[in-house]
C-alpha cells in the first residue's frame, strides 16, 4: 500500500554545454527535460527544443536548402546506421518563448539512438556551409536539425482528473506535501503546481496521474535532486499510506503570463 512516484531518468550529455555544469550538476530546466528523452537528438552541445512545441510553416529558403542537400544528408545517415523514415522542415517553437526556428526534422523508427548526435552534428555543418555559400547568414537565416523517433519520444499531453475518484482523493491528500517540497527545493524558481492525467496524445485511456511542477524558463538548479526530494516526501508522507496508486512527477519549463 502507498503512493509510488515514478520519474524518467535524467542522463546528461558527455559533451560540454553552457546549460550544464559538469562539476556541480546544475543545469537549466530545459536541459534537464530534454536530457530525459533519448529519442530526440540535436547537434553538438545544443539541446532539442523542449516539449511541448508549436509548429508553423518554415521559410522557403530553408526548404530549398534542405532539398538541395538530400544526397549528402542521406549518405551521412546511411554511414551512421540510421534508417530514414522521412524528412520535414518546419518552424518549431517551445511554448515558453514563441519564437519559431526553421528546423530540419529527421524522422526514424530506429530505437538505438547512440549515433544520432554525431549524425546531427555533421548534418548541421552541411546546413551551415550551404547558408554561407548562398550568403544568407546576414539575412538571419539559420536552420536547426533534430533527429526524432516520433513514436518513442516523450510528447505527453494532459487531460483532466475526474473528481471523486481514488486518484483525485490521493492527489488531494498530498497537495500540502508537494507544495512544501516545491517551496523548500526550488524557491523563487517555480511558477505553478498542477495535477493532470498524462500520456501520448493518441492514448486517451490508461494515462498516468502526474504532478507537474512548472519552473521559470532558463532557471538553473540541481533538478534531479529537486525531483527526487519531492518524490521521497510524497512517498514517505502518512497521508499517502491510505492509497495504493502509481503517480509520476515532471518538472517542466513553464512561465506565468500577464494578460
Amino acid at each position: 500500500m502507498g503512493i509510488r512516484v515514478a520519474k524518467r531518468k535524467f542522463v546528461p550529455s558527455t559533451i560540454p554545454s553552457e546549460e550544464y555544469d559538469e562539476n556541480t550538476g546544475a543545469c537549466t530546466i530545459e536541459y534537464f527535460v530534454t536530457s530525459k528523452d533519448r529519442y530526440r537528438a540535436a547537434p553538438g552541445n545544443e539541446i532539442p527544443l523542449p516539449w511541448p512545441l508549436d509548429t508553423t510553416e518554415s521559410s522557403e529558403e530553408a526548404r530549398q536548402i534542405v532539398a538541395s542537400l538530400e544526397s549528402v544528408y542521406r549518405k551521412v545517415l546511411t554511414d551512421s546506421g540510421i534508417n530514414l523514415h522521412q524528412v520535414r522542415v518546419q518552424g518549431l517553437s517551445p511554448r515558453t518563448d514563441f519564437r519559431p526556428r526553421d528546423t530540419m526534422i529527421i524522422e526514424t523508427h530506429d530505437e538505438n539512438s547512440e549515433g544520432w548526435k554525431a549524425a546531427a552534428t555533421e548534418i548541421q555543418e552541411l546546413l551551415d556551409n550551404a547558408i554561407r555559400k548562398r550568403k544568407l547568414q546576414d539575412a538571419g537565416l539559420k536552420i536547426r536539425v533534430e533527429i526524432w523517433n516520433e513514436v518513442k519520444m516523450h510528447r505527453d499531453t494532459s487531460s483532466i482528473i475526474k473528481p471523486n475518484t481514488t486518484i483525485h482523493k490521493a492527489l488531494e491528500s498530498i497537495q500540502e506535501i508537494v507544495y512544501k517540497g516545491v517551496k523548500e527545493n526550488c524557491s523563487g524558481m517555480w511558477t505553478s503546481i498542477s495535477y493532470h492525467m498524462r500520456g501520448p496524445h493518441w492514448q486517451e485511456e490508461n494515462r498516468t496521474p502526474t504532478i507537474v511542477v512548472s519552473i521559470a524558463p532558463g532557471s538553473r538548479g540541481l533538478w534531479a535532486t529537486v525531483e527526487e526530494n519531492i518524490r521521497s516526501a510524497v512517498e514517505d508522507a502518512d497521508s499517502s499510506k491510505s492509497f495504493d496508486i502509481d503517480l509520476a512527477i515532471e518538472l517542466l519549463p513553464g512561465a506565468v503570463l500577464d494578460l
